[in-house]
C-alpha cells in the first residue's frame, strides 16, 4: 500500500489513534490524505505522527482542524528521516 486516502470522513481523535495502529502494517506507505476530515485536531494529528512511516512523503490535513502544533510533531517525525 502507497497511497491511502480517507477523506470526508467523521474521523476524530479516537478514529487517528486506530488508524494509526493499522499504519504499522503498512511500511511502504507513501502517501496519506485526511483531506476534509474537520473532525481530526492536534490529537489526532500527534498520534498518527508517532506512528506514521518516518518517510512519508505527503500527508494532506487540508480542511481539517489540525493546528500549527499537530503540524509540528509530524515535522519532527518527518526529520529522522
Amino acid at each position: 500500500l502507497e497511497d491511502l486516502a480517507l477523506e470526508d470522513l467523521a474521523l476524530g481523535g479516537d478514529g487517528c489513534a486506530a488508524l494509526a495502529d493499522l499504519l504499522e502494517t503498512a511500511p511502504l506507505l507513501r502517501r496519506l490524505s485526511l483531506r476534509r476530515c474537520g473532525a481530526i485536531c492536534d490529537f489526532g494529528v500527534s498520534a498518527l505522527a508517532k506512528r506514521l512511516p518516518p518517510c512519508l512523503e505527503v500527508l494532506d490535513l487540508r480542511g481539517t482542524g489540525c493546528a500549527d502544533a499537530g503540524a509540528a510533531d509530524r515535522r519532527r517525525r518527518r526529520a529522522s528521516c
